[in-house]
């Protein structure tokens, strides 16, 4: 099964729209709380940084069903884990090795050498002048475009600065393909950049 990815500062999440219960871990724009209490129409929450309350309406939070947290932040209780990202810029040598490969050009044969490491080359100079002159994917633009829609039908949840933020994550996968699930609750398939 296919899933947006949305990044915090300190977490990869996936999120669906499943109801939501006393104790769930829920996002709401970009900050995560705890479920504190629900009712037919809000439910009251508690942010886990800062210890405060809200009482938002029950369908503006979504239920954090899976989580990747980054750098030394802690994992949250009670949520399914997501595999570590690999990186397409920690393959690009690799990549540049198997296109030499296929081409028959082998790094260490004396012959084709020569060869061998120029395809390597090409391929990581093409592979980081393209992430520099395309720094925003097609999923940026439409989740821009959204954003906007929002803004001037009078839903106006978001800040300039949360726009950035969202726009702002290129490079960080942005989708997961779920294969399975192991009994420790980590997730296994691969993420969509």
């Amino acid at each position: 099964m296919k899933f947006d990815i949305f990044k915090t500062d300190d977490y990869y999440l996936i999120t669906d729209d499943v109801e939501i219960k006393t104790g769930d871990i829920v996002l709401l724009i970009d900050k995560i709380y705890t479920v504190l209490h629900v009712d037919a129409k809000y439910c009251t929450i508690l942010n886990l940084a800062t210890n405060t309350k809200a009482g938002p309406l029950k369908s503006s939070c979504k239920k954090i069903i899976a989580h990747l947290p980054l750098d030394d932040t802690k994992a949250l209780a009670g949520v399914d884990l997501l595999p570590e990202v690999k990186f397409v810029e920690d393959d690009v040598e690799q990549l540049g090795l198997d296109r030499a490969v296929d081409r028959r050009c082998y790094p260490n044969a004396l012959q084709t050498h020569r060869l061998a490491t120029e395809i390597i080359s090409a391929v990581s100079y093409g592979f980081n002048t393209a992430r520099e002159k395309y720094k925003h994917t097609t999923a940026d633009v439409y989740k821009a475009i959204e954003l906007a829609r929002q803004k001037v039908t009078g839903i106006d949840k978001y800040s300039k600065e949360d726009i950035i933020k969202l726009l702002s994550q290129t490079g960080n996968p942005i989708g997961f393909i779920q294969e399975g699930k192991e009994a420790s609750g980590l997730w296994t398939g691969k993420y969509i950049f």
